[in-house]
């Protein structure tokens, strides 16, 4: 199809750079890393202690987000006795439902909800395992609903009243992308009108970073800290863990329109595709396929691409496949290249989910975004600037590769018609 009839009519965040769309702005604007070094618990390798960590408490985010008094009071209600994802994970809803005016639309049963993660995330289980280890009859009668990715897809349903169809789609570092993709394909179907994409933070113990840790995949710590994750330079060592949550709500632009909404951009095509494996290790032919038919489906060209949002995680294996691809795919000078984890840190399934929320914010301002702690490229590719510079940014792809073999690729455009 030449131009997707998707459009994103609201946006939501919660992540490092604080609460609310206009924190995240801000900071990819600076382009300062919000990186820092915490002392990890005893026995642990100094790595674990780099994150990328929200700031403040959900009191705080819920007084910066601007919500009127009874939605903050809701919010502060619902997610008094969960654990910390639910309440940021649903602060980034309430933001996004907000912008796009959703308590107007009127059949709620034309909204749709999709989760893009897993809704309920590993620090929960593993805080309830204890309890179990202590006493059986500790364990809370809620466990046995929120133990299901299904119980946030309720708890948003409950507060924005929504009442059309629910979905959970898990694609682990990929899932914001298929959220965006599934989203997509029930508004073309006809089975909604509107659709939420909530792509949730996740919540991790010391068990599952050194996971992380195990697998070599952590950066060193570099000095200053917070330059220590650095995608596609060549002193790159490993990822950041970081913490966040984003919401985008998608809707026909004929839908939109009917109701006076403004549109933010466009959701131009999406694609994905596994590369027979379940290890880690990246596959550029994999990657470079989906690019290629994100572009094949939006009828566009890679002439047209402004933007790329990679997966960026400053892996070396990640980052020299990813490098591979990008450059076999574009001709000359190419399109900017972005890695907004150098920031953020790599949120895992909300990642792909904040770097389209950037991208939407660039189409918006009409300025790329500036890279941060890349000094010595790894491989010559037209990188993002020094600092913020305006910029005609009409076409955006954000990439998004995940454990397991799964490779995604969304492209956005303008509000209006693509040209």
């Amino acid at each position: 199809m030449a131009e997707s009839a998707i459009v994103i009519t609201g946006i939501g965040a919660q992540s490092a750079a604080g609460s609310g769309v206009d924190s995240l702005a801000t900071a990819l604007r600076l382009g300062t890393p919000l990186v820092s070094l915490t002392d990890p618990e005893d026995g642990l390798p100094v790595e674990t202690g780099l994150r990328a960590r929200l700031p403040g408490t959900l009191a705080d985010a819920i007084s910066q987000v601007g919500l009127d008094a009874a939605m903050a009071q809701v919010v502060r209600r619902v997610s008094a006795r969960d654990p910390r994802y639910v309440g940021f994970s649903l602060l980034s809803v309430v933001e996004a439902a907000k912008e796009a005016h959703l308590d107007e639309v009127a059949d709620r049963r034309r909204i749709a909800v999709i989760v893009a993660g897993d809704g309920m995330t590993l620090e929960a289980a593993h805080t309830m395992a204890k309890k179990h280890a202590d006493s059986p009859l500790r364990v809370r009668p809620t466990y046995a609903h929120r133990m299901w990715a299904t119980d946030l897809l309720g708890l948003v349903s409950d507060v924005v009243k929504t009442q059309g169809e629910g979905v959970v789609v898990s694609g682990a570092s990929a899932s914001g992308n298929l959220g965006i993709m599934t989203a997509t394909r029930l508004l073309n179907d006809g089975a909604a009108d509107v659709c939420l994409v909530v792509a949730t933070m996740n919540e991790l113990t010391n068990v599952e970073v050194m996971g992380f840790h195990a697998l070599g995949t952590l950066a060193r710590v570099a000095s200053p800290a917070a330059t220590s994750c650095r995608p596609f330079d060549v002193a790159h060592s490993g990822l950041v863990l970081g913490e966040g949550a984003a919401t985008l709500i998608l809707e026909r632009r004929a839908h939109a329109k009917h109701r006076g909404r403004r549109a933010l951009a466009t959701v131009l095509s999406g694609a994905s595709a596994l590369h027979c494996t379940r290890q880690t290790q990246p596959s550029p032919e994999a990657e470079r396929y989906v690019m290629q038919e994100a572009l094949r489906r939006a009828g566009l060209d890679p002439g047209t691409v402004d933007l790329v949002s990679t997966h960026g995680t400053g892996t070396p294996a990640g980052d020299e496949a990813e490098a591979e691809a990008i450059r076999d795919m574009f001709d000359g000078e190419g399109p900017w290249i972005a890695a907004t984890k150098a920031v953020l840190g790599h949120c895992l399934g909300a990642a792909s989910a904040l770097a389209a929320v950037a991208c939407v914010l660039q189409i918006q301002e009409q300025t790329v975004f500036p890279s941060a702690n890349l000094t010595q490229p790894l491989v010559p590719l037209r990188y993002a600037p020094k600092t913020a510079e305006p910029w005609r940014v009409g076409v955006a792809m954000v990439n998004a590769f995940a454990f397991g073999g799964l490779n995604t690729c969304v492209l956005l455009g303008p509000p209006g018609p693509c040209p």
